[in-house]
């Protein structure tokens, strides 16, 4: 892996366990315990010699036949039961090829044993037969490694069909990729998570047939080179660096675990509890209100494709005005619930929220006992944040990146041209049934019209084509002028929304610091760890860049 990323992981790793341990604020096991992940859970996903892949998924769902195909050689048992009872790593050449027990296992401990692997991996990949599993706690599962932050990859193992079935088959296999989707979305809550993973579909029993028979037919009909090529992808492509995901999200996961250890300690649970809440409430204002920026995008496809398709002008500016004006319009209503949800639960620490959306930390009266029967002695404003309005700081780089958009689409798009349409030509049964004569005269006219007719149909066939090019070039242009839109405005309230979020999250433990006064070294840690997740979350960035 990158010696310099490497490296910075490394001293992230050991700014943790350093302020763990000259804190104060922990016990002597919690201390040992946090060294202990660190080393179990970061640094040997960091200093591991090959990349670990880890096989997961549902019960005969072909896990161990996925791996013998990968391996190309039979190393894993399979079998219509239970077969592998142990997690068993399997020197793939440039990575290792984890064969686990999975979800459904023959005991809960060898279920144990799998999962204790899926944090000492770098990449997952969550097996399931094409026939349609329902249990909630699988979808629970994945939902739970999803959430990791490494790279996900779900493989839909396709049992296979009879030609004759074949169309209903496809069917099938797409009626499965919609439901995993719907069904992770009840479960996460997150409408934009099929994002967040891959889904290869391929037939791991015909792969192995095709090598063991020495067929390579079969095994290119199996589709095992789609995955065997993202995995390549994942190691040495563009995406390489995505391999630092893993130790980075184990990293801060112990994080988040030691400052709820410090909070509880701090403020208690009470506002330990409702911190991670108003967290998880930014996240669902997130993901809702990007859907909903999408929306307004889309309403304007058709005009763009209309013009494209060179029936009208295309105004880019001007439809890119409507969408801001009602993406601003979104943000503020959205953000109504996150303004009554702080002011709710956050009074008790002086932190209030007026009908504007501003969020006070205010600082307290002299006479804490007055503060109980007065409030109003709390005027003096140290600081606050802005959360219902995007034109924050941030609002400068919104209107830059929508400058820049506009000045590379420009305010209109010419049209592409029409193509003249064709008239059908008359009743050919008449025609056939008038030239049927015997004469040689007759054979030759009724050849020489079918020749004609022919060459009519072959040019009506090329027009045809030509125009189902056309649109669907339109298509391909207005769906790349709406992605470039939506992409802009994301990155631009993206800033905005973490703005909003870290200023919110300051003024909390901010106020949470103020009645720990007597506990200075859980501050001093708190803001330590805090300097710890900025650098991880930069990190983060660099690498997803």
């Amino acid at each position: 892996m990158n010696s310099e990323y490497s490296h910075e992981v490394e001293k992230l790793s050991s700014a943790f366990s350093e302020a763990v341990s000259s804190s104060g604020a922990f016990t002597r096991e919690e201390i040992k315990s946090f060294k202990n992940e660190i080393s179990n859970c970061v640094l040997s996903l960091l200093n591991a010699p090959k990349p670990k892949i880890l096989v997961y998924g549902i019960y005969n769902g072909g896990k161990s036949t996925l791996v013998n195909a990968i391996m190309k050689r039979e190393v894993a048992e399979v079998g219509n039961r239970p077969t592998t009872h142990k997690t068993t790593e399997y020197d793939a050449g440039k990575y290792i090829l984890i064969d686990s027990p999975g979800i459904d296992a023959a005991s809960e401990e060898d279920e144990q044993i799998a999962d204790s692997y899926i944090k000492s991996c770098h990449v997952i990949l969550f097996v399931v037969s094409s026939k349609l599993f329902e249990s909630i706690e699988n979808y629970e599962k994945m939902w739970s490694m999803i959430q990791m932050n490494i790279p996900f990859i779900i493989v839909v193992n396709d049992r296979g069909v009879m030609t004759s079935e074949y169309e209903q088959h496809l069917a099938d296999i797409n009626s499965l990729k919609r439901k995993l989707i719907e069904n992770l979305i009840k479960v996460s809550g997150q409408k934009d998570i099929e994002s967040r993973y891959d889904v290869i579909v391929l037939n791991a029993l015909r792969a192995w047939n095709g090598i063991t028979n020495n067929q390579p037919r079969l095994i290119e009909g199996s589709n095992l080179s789609d995955l065997t090529n993202r995995i390549e992808q994942l190691l040495e492509g563009s995406e390489a660096m995505k391999l630092f995901m893993a130790p980075l999200s184990a990293l801060e996961r112990k994080i988040e675990e030691a400052e709820k250890i410090l909070m509880s300690k701090i403020a208690g649970n009470d506002y330990a509890v409702k911190r991670a809440v108003l967290q998880n409430k930014f996240s669902q204002f997130t993901e809702s209100f990007n859907e909903n920026l999408r929306f307004s995008a889309e309403r304007y496809f058709d005009v763009i494709y209309q013009g494209y398709l060179g029936r009208s002008g295309i105004d880019m500016q001007r439809i890119y005005n409507d969408i801001c004006r009602d993406t601003e319009d979104t943000y503020r209503r959205s953000s109504a619930p996150l303004i009554s949800y702080i002011r709710d639960n956050f009074s008790e620490l002086h932190i209030s929220v007026d009908e504007a959306g501003h969020v006070t930390l205010n600082t307290p009266s002299e006479n804490m006992n007055q503060y109980h029967k007065d409030t109003n002695n709390y005027r003096h404003e140290e600081s606050y944040v802005d959360i219902s309005s995007s034109s924050s700081s941030h609002s400068g780089a919104m209107t830059a990146a929508g400058t820049a958009l506009g000045s590379i689409i420009g305010t209109f798009i010419p049209a592409l041209g029409t193509i003249a349409g064709g008239i059908i030509g008359g009743a050919l049964g008449k025609f056939a049934d008038s030239i049927m004569g015997n004469s040689r005269h007759e054979r030759e006219d009724y050849d020489r019209r079918l020749r004609e007719i022919e060459a009519y149909n072959e040019r009506q066939e090329r027009r045809a084509e030509e125009e189902n090019r056309r649109r669907q070039d339109a298509r391909i242009a207005a769906t790349n002028q709406i992605n470039s839109v939506v992409r802009d405005l994301r990155a631009s309230y993206a800033e905005v929304i973490e703005h909003n979020l870290n200023g919110v999250m300051n003024l909390i433990d901010e106020a949470i610091s103020r009645i720990a006064k007597t506990n200075k070294a859980i501050t001093d840690t708190l803001a330590k760890l805090k300097n710890v997740r900025s650098r991880i979350h930069e990190l983060r960035r660099q690498i997803l860049c």
